[in-house]
């Protein structure tokens, strides 16, 4: 029996029953490019988050780059982030000619709002927070400074689909917009690749269908030079089926979870990611860290369980920055993340019996490791 760290195949089964013929008649119908597929799709993730307005794109990274343009990044603007996080963050920072202003992360993986720099600000014009293993950012301090300084506010929700406060559920995007990414293991993940921005501004509603669509709105007439980045109809169908069973997915995923809290939290050697108090998260990731991190993976692995590194190497130390940004000393969190951190199988593939074996190993690793 080889455990996964996901599979998608059972996961994606439900909304693939209930998409499937309307995907057959959409592939015979030739009409392929955004339309009426895509439209509805937007509404409905719009509709979603309590936003008004929702931009498919071709993939969560491009709903990053566009939604910085559409905010008006210019080049060598400074783009306050987190230090732990995928790298793809940072690049498409760089990638709009802006420069990553990375800070530590808190113990729960987000942007740690202690180290938000002073005055003076300089040239920095926005802060991404990403919304990183399913946990919100404290909103409520990161939208006062952004309000005191003039700085926008990009969430990267692509970890954080269906996540909220529990005082305010009826609110799910805190920023002047918010990027999901709809990549295949993302609990609201497409049978392609795909992401969308979503935002109350109807200038960045605006400047993002430009952007997304070779910066046209009309075809052949082009305001300003844009991407090919259309969210492609095929997933629009799938996601709007799927989006139907979210809720449930993260619901299962946050009752292992607390299995997993319940049954590790006696392991001395073994520490875990905690939740943001107050918050409804989507419990995208969930992590456990230990010294022996290394060890205990190829332990697992030898018993055919999965497990990933969400990351092995932080953006800031990866070669395109290293030699451009920062003492290491500032991230000690991201470093311990880095270092320490290891994540476990986690989602609806997962049955009863699966969990009950990954639980017993590991508890056999720690227990042999003590007995050394």
């Amino acid at each position: 029996m080889r455990i996964k760290f996901l599979d998608l195949s059972k996961i994606n089964k439900p909304a693939l029953n209930v998409s499937k013929n309307k995907l057959i008649k959409h592939l015979y119908s030739g009409n392929y490019i955004l339309g009426n597929k895509v439209i509805s799709f937007e509404k409905k993730f719009a509709q979603y988050n309590n936003s008004k307005y929702c931009i498919g794109v071709n993939s969560g990274h491009d709903a990053l780059k566009i939604a910085l343009l559409s905010l008006g990044v210019k080049q060598n603007d400074k783009i306050i982030v987190p230090a732990m996080t995928y790298v793809s963050t940072f690049f498409a920072i760089s990638q709009v000619n802006a420069i990553p202003v990375p800070l530590d992360v808190n113990s729960y993986g987000v942007l740690n709002i202690d180290k938000l720099p002073k005055l003076p600000i300089g040239k920095i014009k926005g802060v991404i927070a990403v919304n990183l293993y399913g946990n919100l950012c404290d909103y409520d301090r990161l939208r006062k400074y952004c309000n005191k300084h003039s700085l926008f506010l990009l969430e990267d929700s692509s970890q954080s689909h269906g996540a909220y406060f529990k005082n305010n559920p009826n609110k799910k995007i805190w920023g002047d917009a918010a990027a999901f990414s709809f990549y295949p293991g993302k609990n609201l993940g497409s049978i392609c690749d795909g992401g969308a921005i979503v935002t109350n501004k109807k200038s960045v509603y605006k400047k993002s269908l430009i952007l997304r669509n070779y910066g046209s709105l009309k075809k052949y007439y082009h305001d300003e030079i844009g991407y090919n980045s259309r969210i492609n109809s095929t997933s629009a169908i799938f996601l709007n089926n799927k989006l139907k069973f979210l809720n449930k997915e993260n619901s299962i995923r946050k009752i292992q979870e607390k299995k997993y809290v319940n049954e590790f939290k006696k392991i001395k050697s073994l520490s875990f990611l905690k939740r943001v108090p107050d918050i409804s998260s989507s419990h995208h990731i969930f992590m456990i860290f230990c010294k022996e991190r290394d060890n205990l993976k190829k332990f697992l692995s030898k018993n055919k369980i999965e497990t990933i590194i969400h990351y092995p190497i932080i953006p800031p130390r990866q070669k395109p920055y290293i030699k451009k940004i920062y003492s290491i000393r500032n991230f000690k969190n991201a470093i311990k993340i880095q270092n320490q951190g290891l994540s476990i199988p986690l989602g609806s593939h997962l049955t009863n019996k699966n969990q009950e074996f990954i639980i017993l190993k590991i508890k056999k690793f720690f227990n042999n490791y003590k007995s050394k």
